[in-house]
């Protein structure tokens, strides 16, 4: 990326630190190849409440570094468990929030050294070597959980000439099943 960025046609020099940046706000953004959506995180015994927020004011003191590297890599923080939150980076497991998070599909409970593993490869990595507790359960497409629906409706609604007579057959089951254990 270096030797394509430095051409003479963009007129400035780019640097290794500014590509760098550039590369770690590419790791969780929904524009990113195997994502679909921007990665929200939840953060659980790492930093207080009140300072997690993103616009926060910090001009008093700095960021926690937890929270600045959640921010480069291009993840939104949020404050509470929400229907669409893609990762918990905690420090324990059991507390409130990991137990109500552990409800949603496909959502993550790592250790911070996926986080860590994340923005100095400057990739996105796998979570499996960081989870805390089982894996979590697959997240659901709605579209193909809507056709399973549809197609069980159908199959209820149709009709078999059959079933009329299936009383007969249960009869002949149920006495032959008593004359086993008599």
């Amino acid at each position: 990326r270096y030797y394509a960025s430095n051409s003479e046609e963009l007129g400035y020099r780019v640097t290794v630190p500014s590509i760098l940046k550039q590369m770690r706000k590419e790791v969780f953004s929904s524009k990113s190849k195997n994502q679909h959506q921007a990665t929200k995180l939840l953060l659980s015994g790492l930093v207080p409440l009140h300072r997690q927020s993103h616009s926060g004011d910090y001009s008093h003191s700095p960021r926690p570094s937890v929270v600045r590297y959640v921010q480069e890599l291009g993840a939104k923080i949020e404050n509470s468990v929400t229907r669409d939150l893609t990762h918990v980076v905690a420090a324990r497991d059991g507390t409130d929030k990991i137990l109500r998070a552990r409800r949603i599909p496909g959502c993550a409970i790592v250790k911070v050294s996926w986080l860590m593993e994340c923005y100095w490869s400057c990739t996105l990595r796998d979570v499996k070597p960081h989870l805390i507790g089982p894996p979590p359960a697959p997240p659901v497409d709605l579209r193909q959980e809507q056709t399973a629906v549809e197609s069980s409706k159908l199959l209820l609604s149709g009709s078999d000439s059959s079933e009329g007579d299936d009383d007969d057959d249960d009869d002949g089951f149920m006495e032959e099943f008593e004359n086993q254990f008599k």
